[in-house]
């Protein structure tokens, strides 16, 4: 008994937090382990028996017991999940009648639509997420009725080393090409819920600048496909974007509006719990049950809940069931970048707050301090994430996010309020008030993003972030041992981390001669790297997907690229990259509009692009596609994309 209460004094056990962590590694098992990610199965294992070895130590089974069957309920989770996503197999091209949802972004050259209402060769069928060269008359509207023939390929929701958000939060099964003047386009009819946010985002515009106006929509559904492109960079820079997608913090600062006003109108609890879960219930509906603001609606009303049923209320015990019933509800919320941000940054703020706000009242007034300790606490907790994902860390981020969020509350809650009472004539125009407020915050995000203070970083992995959050452990009240025991623990793991991260930057293989295969949307793109180091990208088409790999693998200069088989408006993307990747020369066997750095080349004669020789393949006076020799092999890339080969195992 006494060992029993030693490891509740060292550790603060928590049963059903060890299900719902077990349960979470499992869902990622399902992604990681059974791809032969090493580094995952090393971690992991290593958790494991450390696990195992204190639950032998201390006697207690039943918790090892509990995580092993949660951990394998969730690998099979997660397959459950990914046979129920994946669509039918399509061979050949189909003819397809769908759609168009408020999902549509629009980029230089093409549209990027989510369809739904699917019907795919007289047969109901999955999501499809289109892209549509376009022209400059036609335009694709929300609402539309659409029907094309295009090939279908399923969605790839693995590609690029990463789990793809935009399949899953869209659920869309499959993806498809084609041409804006191979649509048929018929008018169609809105949903409520996108003929809500149609007249938001109307009453917005007729009322705010259309800079604010973009701004604010986005704010209050999530929504950022109009938003400026040099205001979301800013925002990005600040490190403050995640005041752009409706998350925690938006769910959390209304619950807190709603709470307050029905305290001051005495309403008992459980009244106040009913309102609350209408309220959020609705704004779910409004931003399209996306999965970010489900997450945080769950959490929020989890947190009610577990406040009114239990005795004493756990915060991490409430924050472990919100886990769990979104893990059950859609397994894929463990792959989710924003499910993994959203925990970890509540879980820094239970664990380093306390101590961390009884420190900084030492130097600061109380509500300074409670503001400091909150803002560092939850940046810590995103810290890995926003540095795997931008490869770039603001070390001012958490001085932008004391000044910003305070005015974004209240920015926040009025445009929440006045949208609701505009419905009543001549109120919308309180809203032209809420314009100054936006572009306060835009200015303040803008030179936050333009300082000195943003560092280039590198990728972190899955040890490094278990390490770095065993430190944040090490330093809470749930880790109950003495300050010198804490402090060697620390310092322990500072070692570790210092000697991998050093490790890794510095000591690097020698890959030498390799081809890198990257698929993005059925089509297939390759990175060739000969034995003098040069670089070569060969593909069919150019996307953010392909720019976005590049850059997570530290590529900045691509040495040459070379057009396998593109029409004008891939042309025009796989342009733009080549220039992008500061690239000596580009090669096409069509010529590019605007292009100055093109060759043109004759059929079947070998050509030379750096120390690469390469030939466009032609039979019968039909293109088959290129063939590419370097350092003693050489390989074939068909024109689409499906067919290549070559004569040297290397991929």
């Amino acid at each position: 008994m006494e060992k029993n209460r030693t490891l509740v004094k060292l550790v603060h056990y928590r049963p059903i937090m060890c299900a719902f962590l077990a349960l979470l590694f499992g869902v990622v098992a399902g992604r990681k382990l059974f791809m032969g990610d090493t580094l995952y199965i090393v971690t992991v294992s290593l958790a494991f028996v450390a696990f195992g070895l204190a639950c032998l130590f201390y006697r207690k089974w039943i918790p090892f017991i509990l995580a092993i069957i949660c951990f394998f309920a969730g690998t099979g989770m997660f397959f459950a999940e990914d046979a129920i996503f994946k669509g039918k197999e399509y061979n050949e091209p189909q003819t397809v009648i769908a759609r168009v949802t408020d999902n549509i972004s629009e980029f230089d050259y093409y549209y990027r639509i989510v369809l739904d209402e699917c019907i795919i060769n007289g047969e109901d069928g999955k999501g499809i997420s289109l892209s549509v060269y376009k022209n400059d008359t036609t335009k694709i509207k929300v609402g539309d009725i659409i029907s094309f023939t295009a090939y279908l390929n399923n969605a790839d929701l693995y590609s690029l080393g990463q789990f793809n958000l935009f399949y899953f939060r869209n659920n869309t099964a499959y993806v498809a090409k084609t041409n804006v003047s191979d649509l048929n386009i018929v008018s169609g009819y809105l949903k409520l819920d996108e003929k809500v946010r149609e007249s938001i985002k109307e009453l917005l515009l007729n009322n705010m600048s259309e800079e604010s106006a973009y701004l604010a929509f986005a704010m209050l559904t999530g929504d950022r496909s109009n938003l400026d492109e040099t205001i979301y960079e800013d925002f990005k820079g600040a490190g403050v974007i995640h005041i752009l997608a409706v998350s925690g913090l938006h769910i959390s600062v209304l619950m807190g509006a709603i709470s307050w006003l029905l305290k001051k109108m005495k309403v008992n609890k459980y009244a106040n719990l009913l309102i609350i879960f209408a309220v959020l219930l609705l704004y779910c509906y409004i931003c399209g049950w996306t999965p970010s603001v489900i997450r945080a609606s769950i959490m929020a009303l989890t947190f009610i809940i577990t406040q009114l049923v239990a005795e004493e209320y756990d915060p991490l015990n409430a924050w472990s069931i919100a886990g769990i019933i979104l893990l059950f509800i859609n397994p894929f919320n463990g792959l989710d970048m924003g499910f993994w941000m959203s925990f970890s940054s509540v879980v820094c703020i239970f664990m380093i707050c306390p101590p961390l706000t009884k420190l900084l009242k030492k130097v600061f007034p109380k509500y300074f301090a409670e503001a400091f300790a909150v803002s560092i606490s939850a940046s810590l907790g995103i810290a890995p994430f926003l540095i795997a994902m931008q490869q770039k860390l603001n070390l001012l981020s958490v001085f932008a996010n004391i000044i910003i969020l305070p005015f974004f509350e209240v920015v926040f809650i009025l445009l929440f309020a006045f949208v609701i009472l505009s419905a009543i004539p001549y109120v919308g125009i309180i809203l032209k008030l809420q314009d100054w407020g936006l572009q306060g915050i835009d200015a303040i995000a803008k030179f936050f993003a333009g300082t000195n203070a943003i560092i280039e970083t590198r990728d972190i992995d899955i040890l490094e972030c278990v390490l770095f959050y065993l430190a944040i452990f090490g330093t809470s009240y749930f880790f109950m041992v003495s300050k010198k025991v804490k402090a060697l623990c620390l310092a322990i793991i500072a070692c570790i981390f210092s000697i991998y991260s050093v490790t890794k930057t510095f000591i690097k293989s020698n890959l030498g001669s390799s081809v890198s295969c990257i698929t993005v949307y059925g089509e297939t793109n390759y990175i060739l790297s000969n034995a003098q180091g040069e670089l070569l990208f060969v593909g069919n088409s150019f996307t953010n997907s392909d720019e976005k790999y590049l850059l997570n693998n530290r590529i900045k200069d691509i040495d040459y690229f070379l057009a396998v088989d593109i029409d004008e408006g891939e042309a025009n993307l796989f342009f733009s990259g080549a220039k992008t990747f500061n690239s000596k020369e580009l090669v096409s066997y069509q010529e590019f509009t605007g292009s100055s750095k093109e060759s043109i080349v004759d059929v079947n004669v070998k050509n030379i692009i750096g120390d690469y020789i390469f030939e466009y393949v032609y039979s019968n006076e039909k293109y088959l596609g290129t063939k590419i020799y370097f350092d003693n092999k050489s390989i074939f890339f068909a024109s689409n994309g499906k067919l290549s080969y070559n004569d040297y195992e290397y991929i």
